[in-house]
């Protein structure tokens, strides 16, 4: 979780808050600081993707769809998606934050596959699923790619 916190950061740095070693600044970043919703933030919940749990939790509203982080989401003209297991929480992640937009906006998406290690085993699934994002103009790049 803080490894994936750290990139969150660096992303915000990048992309709206200055150069890579400016300090994090919570009005100027890309993303609201909460943006970051860690995996089984609810025990009750069934979460692997980012948005919304696939069992949300009625009392809990970090399990369901974040309007807010969306319209951040979408307000931007270039995104970097990372994680710790490519094969299921980025893929699972994507597959949500794409079912939300046109395919005018997919360009924007940028998945940087050398930060996004997967899990052996769930290849296929994954493929599939980046194979059609990448049909709807996904890019699927390095982090060195996305920054250049």
């Amino acid at each position: 979780v803080e490894q994936a916190r750290e990139l969150r950061d660096l992303l915000c740095r990048v992309l709206g808050a200055g150069p890579p070693d400016a300090p994090l600044n919570p009005t100027t970043s890309v993303l609201p600081p909460d943006a970051f919703i860690p995996p089984a933030d609810d025990p009750f919940a069934d979460q692997y993707g980012g948005l919304w749990a696939e069992v949300p939790v009625a009392s809990n509203p970090n399990t369901s769809l974040n309007p807010a982080l969306v319209g951040a989401l979408q307000a931007h003209k270039k995104l970097g998606f990372v994680g710790i297991t490519l094969t299921q929480c980025v893929v699972e992640t994507l597959r949500q934050y794409t079912s939300l937009v046109d395919d005018a906006h997919m360009s924007r998406i940028h998945l940087l596959l050398d930060a996004s290690p997967g899990i052996p085993g769930f290849e296929a699934r994954t493929n599939k699923l980046l194979d059609e994002m990448k049909n709807r103009g996904m890019v699927v790049t390095t982090t060195t790619g996305f920054l250049a």
